[in-house]
């Protein structure tokens, strides 16, 4: 039977505002880039998109903790134990403080060094990007915890109030850095503006997830997060090896090759990888709805993962194939609104092919979402740790081959 969080018109209205979250600040981010990277260079703007990077994923170190609470307290809200979700809050957010705080001391020394690597950037560059690097590594407690606030909106189908501010910050994410460009070329102020932007929505969603529970304060339940541990010992193993498949790739261009060669690499994978936002909009709403349903309505949640995986097909293969198809058209329109002549053929050149394969790639990984978040919130996340095992070495013999000078 139905309920209020799981009617189907409450799921597809969410769904549409999930895409609509993520389409604005995307079609924001396709017109503002190519100006971006024509006012750093390709050096700098290599850096700044690593920037981008790092606060956009370092919320994987949660290891899955998050994505437990989502799974837990859409069980509990079924299960009319509404009461104890204020304790699943209070146990996960100091759980992340205490993997926060180490992980804080480690990059502090580890992130900088890395960053400013002589290989990878100018030496001009040296003092704005350390500084970059502190930044983000101090902002890391809140960025976690940002997940937690955020997944009790997302158990109560709240989305409505997380896409409100999403596309709010989303907008403001990409219009600030072009403001500033117009007084400053200071790497370390582009960041630290970033990170404002973050801190003002994490007390927002902070504070509207706090009113979601009516302001109790919840307790640390050692019960709680004994039912935690077993569950998200299989996202830990999910999120280190879908970092290292998704994100080492560029960690590795940077290092091996520069950071103007990571702005020719990630720039078509950035433009390509906003095809996500459907299957990431998708299994944002369908997790806490299939976490919800599957003990009492394991058929209605089947049929409603089934729906999802055919839409998403539908309407994620056509574009992916014009991206791939048509990438050196698309390349040079887009960024030839900004770059000049020199620096566009450059683009072109080694961006081309890049983007007819992540084109291809995309897709497949696009598709692969909504089954990954069906098994996540019926409670089945090892088969897909054991999937992911045995792609690791393979993509990363492959990627070393490819890459390594």
């Amino acid at each position: 039977m139905e309920t209020e969080v799981t009617s189907g018109k409450l799921i597809v209205k969410n769904s549409i505002l999930s895409i609509f979250g993520k389409l604005i600040p995307m079609l924001l981010a396709i017109v503002t880039m190519p100006y971006v990277i024509n006012a750093l260079g390709d050096a700098k703007a290599g850096i700044f998109q690593l920037c981008w990077i790092l606060l956009g994923y370092f919320n994987l170190f949660d290891f899955g903790l998050s994505r437990g609470l989502v799974k837990f307290t859409s069980e509990y809200l079924a299960n009319r134990r509404e009461a104890e979700i204020k304790d699943w809050l209070t146990t996960v957010n100091r759980i992340l403080w205490l993997i926060a705080i180490p992980l804080v001391l480690i990059f502090l020394f580890a992130l900088p060094s890395w960053m400013t690597q002589q290989r990878s950037i100018p030496s001009d560059l040296v003092a704005e990007t350390r500084l970059a690097a502190i930044l983000i590594t101090l902002y890391l407690p809140f960025l976690l915890t940002f997940s937690s606030y955020n997944g009790i909106l997302e158990t109560y189908q709240r989305f409505s109030v997380i896409n409100r501010y999403q596309i709010l910050f989303g907008v403001l994410w990409y219009v600030v850095p072009v403001a500033l460009l117009l007084f400053t070329r200071n790497l370390s102020l582009l960041v630290g503006m970033l990170i404002l932007l973050r801190l003002i929505h994490w007390f927002i969603i902070r504070r509207q997830s706090q009113q979601q529970l009516s302001n109790a304060v919840g307790v640390f339940r050692y019960d709680l997060w004994v039912q935690l541990k077993k569950y998200s010992r299989w996202i830990v193993m999910i999120n280190i090896i879908a970092l290292l498949i998704t994100q080492i790739d560029r960690f590795l261009v940077y290092h091996w090759l520069s950071s103007a060669a990571l702005a020719w690499y990630n720039t078509p994978f950035d433009m390509v990888l906003k095809v996500t936002i459907i299957p990431m909009a998708f299994s944002s709403v369908l997790f806490p709805a299939i976490a919800h349903l599957f003990n009492g309505e394991p058929e209605r949640a089947h049929f409603m993962y089934k729906a999802y995986v055919h839409v998403t097909i539908l309407l994620v293969f056509p574009i992916c194939l014009v991206m791939s198809y048509f990438a050196p058209e698309i390349l040079q329109q887009w960024l030839g609104l900004s770059l000049s002549s020199d620096r566009l053929d450059v683009f072109l050149r080694e961006s081309t092919l890049p983007m007819k394969l992540f084109g291809i790639g995309v897709f497949f990984n696009s598709i692969a979402l909504i089954p990954s978040s069906y098994l996540q919130s019926s409670g089945q996340p090892s088969s897909i740790a054991r999937l992911h095992l045995v792609e690791l070495p393979l993509y990363l013999f492959a990627l070393w081959w490819v890459i390594e000078p």
